[in-house]
């Protein structure tokens, strides 16, 4: 039996996230499709874990990790969050991102109870995010040729 459970993102995830950002794939749908050195991610993952506006948890199965999902804080009063998400290239398409989604949006909700908006941002040709904000509830706000921008209203 598969077991999902989600947990803070620690200093050991590092490596991995690291190779899952540079995957061909994710490169292509993140908003800065450049490949990262590990140096500069290293540097950036240590000061991203402790800024104190920056939540980052892990998705795991059977005790592996499979996913990350973050969430930055944009605004003064911790009411609003910008969200990145991105599964392991071996398990996308399987439904671990709405797993995910939906429980990390419960385990930020649980630290930060006065969350009130999350926002995406998704490539326009990146099918599986777009579907995948739209059936946990976002909203879109805007669409250009190549972005989609997406809201959720946190209850």
């Amino acid at each position: 039996m598969v077991k999902l459970f989600i947990k803070n993102a620690s200093i050991d995830h590092s490596e991995l996230i690291w190779q899952w950002r540079n995957d061909p794939q994710s490169m292509k749908m993140f908003l800065d499709g450049r490949k990262v050195e590990f140096d500069d991610h290293i540097n950036w993952y240590k000061n991203m874990l402790e800024d104190k506006k920056i939540f980052t948890y892990i998705v795991e199965e059977n005790n592996k990790p499979i996913g990350v999902i973050r969430f930055n804080e944009i605004s003064e009063d911790a009411s609003s969050y910008n969200i990145s998400i991105n599964i392991s290239p071996q398990k996308r398409g399987k439904g671990i991102g709405k797993f995910l989604l939906i429980n990390g949006i419960k385990k930020l909700k649980s630290e930060k109870n006065n969350c009130e908006y999350i926002y995406a941002s998704v490539k326009s040709i990146n099918k599986n995010s777009n579907l995948l904000f739209k059936s946990c509830g976002f909203r879109k706000l805007n669409e250009s040729n190549k972005l989609i921008e997406y809201v959720l209203k946190v209850n």
